[in-house]
């Protein structure tokens, strides 16, 4: 089973270019580690999953950090 070379030039000819999220590389590499180690039957499912947790955990980072700055505002003025 050979590779279509002219297919692959083709089809780079007329892909267009974009410019890879910050940090896509290592969610990309944290998943697909996570989905060798656990072989779930349902990658679908097992997916979703993943993401919603990973946004979840994101979204509590994130409102800790803006706990942080704010304490740190308030912290600051008062001295």
């Amino acid at each position: 089973v050979g590779t279509d070379h002219r297919l692959c030039r083709m089809a780079s000819k007329y892909a267009k270019e974009f410019v890879m999220p910050e940090g896509f590389p290592d969610i990309l590499r944290a998943y697909a580690k996570s989905l060798l180690k656990d072989k779930p039957k349902d990658t679908s499912s097992y997916s979703y999953e993943y993401f919603m947790n990973a946004i979840e955990q994101a979204n509590i980072e994130k409102e800790l950090q803006e706990e942080k700055e704010k304490e740190a505002q308030e912290g600051g003025g008062e001295a």
